[in-house]
């Protein structure tokens, strides 16, 4: 089992990659994020587009609602990105140089502290199939840090390419995912300033408030 006490290194990866060629290839990954949960979700929500992150050009919601018995947040967007096939299999199939897009479902439990999204792809069905699920909780030992879980699943279908395809695409998407992660860190980091920021200018007016709340931005 996956150690999560404070001591160990706050980022880690763990890489599998396996099974035939007929079978999906995985990537799993985990970090931990030395932000609460309430900030790194919201930070989520800021992550596209980014210019560290350009393989996403836009992002669109085409559903968001509070689920009236669960009180759960469930919301559906368009994200359009830059196509992941690899260039040698594009012209080799003649796919057309057309946008990539991606369906994100996302399942936001606020009173358990739970985040889900799951993501497949709509461009490419044809050629290739991913799935990723990513969690993000709090760490069990420390509630002011964030575990970030992430499970990719990618199949190929061209007979005779399937492994060079599929071997390129988790290669690309553990690169991808290091990005995303950094620009992570650094909206929480301008999140948690703006707090304080915040906070400094209503100092004056309610110095008691103020106060009181500082500790919640540490």
């Amino acid at each position: 089992e996956t150690s999560l006490k404070p001591s160990c290194a706050v980022t880690r990866e763990n890489y599998e990659v396996f099974g035939p060629s007929r079978m999906p290839h995985f990537l799993e990954q985990e970090h931990i994020f030395e932000q609460p949960w309430d900030r790194v979700t919201c930070a989520i929500w800021r992550k596209y587009p980014h210019p560290r992150c350009p393989h996403v050009s836009n992002v669109e919601i085409l559903d968001r609602r509070v689920d009236e018995s669960s009180h759960e947040l469930h919301s559906r967007r368009l994200i359009g990105t830059r196509s992941p096939i690899p260039a040698w299999a594009k012209k080799l199939f003649r796919l057309p140089e057309t946008d990539y897009f991606v369906v994100e479902d996302s399942t936001v439990d606020a009173a358990h502290k739970k985040m889900v999204m799951v993501s497949k792809n709509l461009s490419g069905s044809s050629i290739i199939e991913v799935e990723e699920t990513c969690t993000y909780t709090p760490h069990p030992e420390n509630p002011n840090w964030t575990v970030f879980r992430t499970h990719t699943a990618v199949k190929a279908f061209p007979r005779g390419f399937t492994s060079q395809i599929e071997s390129f695409l988790v290669t690309r998407f553990r690169e991808n995912a290091a990005k995303g992660r950094a620009v992570v860190e650094e909206i929480c980091d301008r999140i948690r300033d703006e707090s304080r920021d915040a906070l400094s200018a209503a100092s004056s007016l309610t110095p008691d408030i103020s106060v009181a709340a500082a500790s919640t931005l540490e």
